[in-house]
Order: structure tokens, then C-alpha cells, then sequence
């Protein structure tokens, strides 16, 4: 069955309902209405706080030392959804984060220029704008098919509006921030699997710049760029 996941802050007993589809590949993508309303609470009022992106089959004993409160018998996605405050735009995932495209490209723009994800207890960041493209061929709003294209066929078909190509990156920090990938429907499967979770309950944030970082990390010279390669198969 697939499993659902949520952002939650373990610092502050925050949590959000993914927009994008609950699943973990539905929305562990840049630039979509979950990972940019992270990135937002990431840049401001999450910054340095601890965070799991919990899987609903995460196991119950995980993060238990924390919670005094929570029964032993209960995983944190239910304990967060429970006790925890929502902190997303509307409970549930319809897509309602904007008011019109316009305000989309907006947010979008301002997401951009957010690249370097930190974890400060390990010292590693990564640069999200040099996270590997993901190609994808679209006919009539589906997934196409490309297995019986040669390239050259693809790209003919693409300049006469046959098909359309979109590029996108995978969001590595909901991967390396998950707790149970590879128990249900919908987690990653692809290269570096085993990187999925390296992360998951870290002190994190997310900056513009490595100038920004070296002005408001007095020991940025400590920490070393880590660079995930997710690719799904």
C-alpha cells in the first residue's frame, strides 16, 4: 500500500499536510506548492530547528525520547497529527497555496534563489541548483511513453508540439530527511537509496547564497558540501 508522508517540526511540535500528493515521489520535487512552502518555513521560522519528513509506517519507537507524552504504541505521523500545530496553508493537500499564476511565479522566483540547504549538526549543505534534471516527455496533459523513440525522434516531436518536455530535479532534502522510505507505495526507488533518511530528525535550514552563510554562520569554513545524486529508476 503507499505510504503518506508529512513535514514536521520536532523543536517546535509543527507539522503541514503535503500538497502535492502524500506520497513521497508525489511531491519530492522542486518548485511545487509543498516543497516551496518548505522551503519558506525552512528560510524563516523553521531555520536551525529539527526536522523528519515521517512517513506513516515510520516505527513507533522513533523519536520516542523526545515526546514524553506519546505512547509507546503510536508513530509520530499519528502523534504529530494529533498533538502537533498545523502550520500549512489549508489541512489537506488540494493544490490552494496560490491566489493566481502570477502569484505563483512569484513565489516560485523567490524559492529560487534559496540554494544552499544546511545541516548543522553534521556541517554538510547542498547546492539545490546543482541537483541532477529529471526529463520527462508529456502528450495531451499524460506521461509519454519513450522506450520506441530515438532521441532524435523525441526532440522532432518536441519542436512540432507533439509532445512536450519538462525538466525537473528531485527535492533531496525531503528524501535525506525521511524516515521510512522503502516500506510502501510511492517512496523513492532509484540510485543512492541508501543515502533516503541520513538526515532525518537534524537541526536544518536553508539560505540564499554562501555569502549569506558565511555572514550569518560564524563557522561556515567548518562545513563541507555534501552532494546526493537521487535519480529514480
Amino acid at each position: 500500500m503507499g505510504q503518506y508522508y508529512i513535514p514536521v517540526n520536532l523543536s517546535k511540535r509543527e507539522y503541514f499536510n503535503p500538497y502535492a500528493g502524500l506520497k513521497l515521489m508525489e511531491h519530492s520535487w522542486c518548485y511545487n506548492n509543498t516543497t516551496n512552502h518548505f522551503m519558506n518555513l525552512m528560510y524563516s521560522s523553521w531555520y536551525g530547528d529539527n526536522i523528519a519528513w515521517v512517513g506513516d509506517y515510520t516505527d513507533d519507537f522513533l523519536f520516542q525520547d523526545m515526546f514524553e507524552d506519546k505512547p509507546s504504541d503510536t508513530n509520530l505521523y499519528i502523534y504529530a497529527e494529533d498533538n502537533f500545530k498545523f502550520v500549512g496553508l489549508n489541512k489537506g493537500w488540494e493544490d490552494r497555496t496560490y491566489s493566481d499564476w502570477g502569484d505563483k511565479y512569484k513565489i516560485i522566483k523567490k524559492i529560487k534563489r534559496m540554494n544552499v540547504f544546511i545541516n548543522f549538526d553534521k556541517k554538510l549543505y547542498i547546492n539545490l541548483s546543482s541537483m541532477p534534471k529529471t526529463v520527462s516527455y508529456y502528450k495531451n496533459g499524460w506521461g509519454f511513453d519513450t522506450k520506441d523513440y530515438t532521441q532524435e525522434q523525441l526532440d522532432s516531436m518536441v519542436q512540432s508540439k507533439e509532445i512536450v518536455k519538462r525538466e525537473s530535479r528531485i527535492f533531496a532534502p525531503s528524501l535525506l530527511l525521511c524516515t521510512s522510505n522503502g516500506r510502501g507505495g510511492g517512496d523513492y526507488r532509484g540510485v543512492y537509496e541508501e543515502d533516503c533518511g541520513l538526515w532525518m530528525g537534524d537541526s536544518v535550514g536553508v539560505l540564499c547564497s554562501k555569502d549569506e552563510c558565511k555572514m550569518r554562520i560564524p563557522n561556515w569554513n567548518e562545513f563541507k558540501e555534501f552532494k546526493p545524486r537521487f535519480v529514480e529508476y
